[in-house]
């Protein structure tokens, strides 16, 4: 978010900057959501508010480990994810920069 914040000072790439930038967050927003989302989920399921009392939410509840499993690996921008995307849009905007 920061970096993309940055690229748009320069005003050759400032629209696709913003335009990155303005998809990075909201990526970031829906799955952060959806990751808290369902850590309320596994709270309900294990009837635990202490996470080292949560243990067997895979056993209990395997469709919920599986969301928070891709919410998990889109955060951090494995492919093909969307938050691989978000990341490399954000990369190609400041290798545009630099092509000049």
């Amino acid at each position: 978010m920061v970096m993309g914040i940055g690229l748009a000072a320069d005003a050759r790439i400032a629209p696709a900057a913003v335009a990155a930038t303005i998809f990075y967050v909201v990526h970031h927003i829906i799955v952060k959501s959806s990751l808290f989302l369902v850590a309320g989920v596994a709270e309900e399921v294990t009837g635990k508010t202490r996470l080292r009392e949560m243990g067997g939410v895979v056993t209990l509840a395997p469709v919920a480990a599986g969301l928070f499993l891709v919410a998990a690996l889109s955060l951090a921008g494995m492919p093909p994810f969307s938050g691989f995307l978000a990341k490399f849009v954000v990369l190609r905007a400041g290798l545009e920069g630099t092509a000049s």
